[in-house]
């Protein structure tokens, strides 16, 4: 500075900080494979692949393991995963989009006369849904529909997500006043998916794709299909344990909670 004043490099924009993109030292990729080799043997998973960032560059990437067992298909950095609850500050993300364009308020409430969301064929919603803000969506304090054993998500698969959510108001009353109690909700985060469609106009997959993934250099991902027929190019095949069928499940509709393909490199530039 002309001023004679110390500049400390940490003020610095990263590109004026002269650093080279740090990679691992073959050393450090060997431990790195050793981690990732224990983790599939103590979890019996059959491949995994990890991604390292440094100031918004891709630093490290690789992949472990089968992407498919049967064909002896190798693990690379391009497979795409299901990437569950990893969804969810996605979709905050997309809902911070829209607060910031003056769309939508923290405060804005969710159902009732002036709410964002309108449940046909209900006159009477019931106690307690008409004070639902966003921000209690946000931060999975609603006040019911958790995730336990009667978590909306997982009932009623035949459904879409206009007829899940009736269904749930009539079927699943709140446990606490909203404001009042946390518990984690993926169905609050379906709700916020509808939010972003209500308000965008474009499906919730569209925006999120125009609005939240573009700008940050993803192309590839995609909400995922429920059975192995509807598997992407370049997915993963997966393998349920203890009984599990990992194709039965209506994961398309869990989109806004839990329904995202990615790689970690996706990940990552997010």
């Amino acid at each position: 500075p002309r001023d004679g004043s110390v500049c400390h490099d940490e003020a610095l924009p990263f590109a004026a900080r002269g650093e080279e993109l740090p990679r691992p030292t073959a050393e450090e990729t060997a431990k790195i494979g050793k981690i990732a080799k224990s983790f599939m043997e103590k979890h019996e998973v059959p491949g995994l692949s990890v991604a390292f960032s440094f100031r918004d560059s891709i630093a490290f990437s690789t992949g472990f393991g089968m992407a498919d067992l049967d064909k002896k298909e190798e693990m690379t950095p391009q497979h795409l995963f299901r990437i569950a609850s990893i969804a969810k500050p996605l979709t905050a993300v997309g809902i911070y989009k829209l607060i910031e364009q003056g769309k939508l308020k923290p405060e804005d409430r969710i159902f009732g006369k002036d709410g964002l969301l309108q449940v046909r064929g209900m006159r009477k919603l019931p106690e307690g849904v008409e004070d639902i803000t966003l921000h209690h969506l946000l931060t999975h304090t609603c006040g019911g529909w958790q995730n336990d054993g009667n978590d909306p998500m997982f009932r009623h698969p035949d459904l879409d997500h206009r007829e899940l959510i009736a269904i749930t108001l009539k079927e699943q009353p709140l446990k606490h006043a909203p404001g009042s109690n946390y518990a984690y909700s993926n169905f609050g985060y379906c709700l916020l998916g509808r939010v972003i469609e209500k308000t965008s106009d474009k499906t919730y997959a569209a925006f999120m794709e125009d609005d939240v993934l573009a700008p940050s250099g993803v192309k590839d991902m995609k909400i995922s299909g429920n059975t192995l027929s509807d598997r992407m190019k370049n997915e993963v095949i997966y393998y349920g344990r203890n009984g599990e069928d990992p194709y039965h499940m209506n994961v398309r509709r869990m989109d806004a909670h839990g329904g995202w393909l990615a790689t970690p490199e996706d990940i990552v530039k997010i």
